[in-house]
């Protein structure tokens, strides 16, 4: 389990407690094993499929779960090709941008962790998170799967999110978006 803990970023809003955990592959969401399947199917014999496999629209019914992140051999690492459109995201994440956009530190920790593993060790990850906020707590499923151009490098992770309780996630979000908007008034 990795426990990024809370992190104080001057500057940020207040940060939270998160928590991961690596899962079985067997616990993967029904939403996600779709993905997992199309990826195993894309792989084939190899490590890993390259971007140029991924069609886009045969993942059509969860696109908006899903992310794309680039690894890159210099700093900054990961780059967001395209972040998942369905999460309504406060923490900053945004297409085209770097982790320095998020505006959580210890969030910023655990996905550059996360990531880092997948681009280190080249194998797909099936982790739970849970972040605790002002009282509110999130628990959320992410799948990140390894990419590459030579089938065996990562440099890019598709990845999918699931969120088993809309309530919760709405609620947390909010919290955390009026956070960030009280923060954000304070620094301009």
């Amino acid at each position: 389990m990795i426990n990024v803990g809370a992190v104080e970023n001057p500057g940020s809003v207040p940060d939270m407690q998160i928590k991961a955990r690596e899962l079985p592959f067997s616990a993967v969401p029904e939403q996600l094993r779709l993905v997992y399947a199309y990826w195993l199917e894309k792989r084939g014999v190899r490590r890993m499929p390259s971007r140029a496999d991924i069609d886009p629209l045969d993942l059509r019914s969860i696109l908006g779960w899903i992310s794309l992140i680039e690894i890159r051999p210099t700093l900054p690492r990961f780059f967001i090709r395209v972040a998942a459109s369905n999460l309504n995201d406060p923490f900053g994440t945004q297409n085209g941008s770097d982790l320095s956009v998020i505006r959580s530190a210890a969030y910023r920790a655990a996905l550059e962790r996360h990531w880092t593993l997948v681009a280190e060790t080249g194998e797909p990850r099936f982790d739970e998170f849970t972040l605790e906020f002002q009282g509110y707590k999130l628990v959320y499923c992410r799948l990140a799967l390894p990419l590459g151009a030579d089938h065996s490098t990562p440099d890019m992770i598709l990845l999918g999110s699931h969120f088993d309780n809309p309530v919760s996630q709405k609620l947390f979000l909010e919290a955390f978006d009026r956070a960030s908007e009280k923060q954000d008034a304070r620094f301009s």
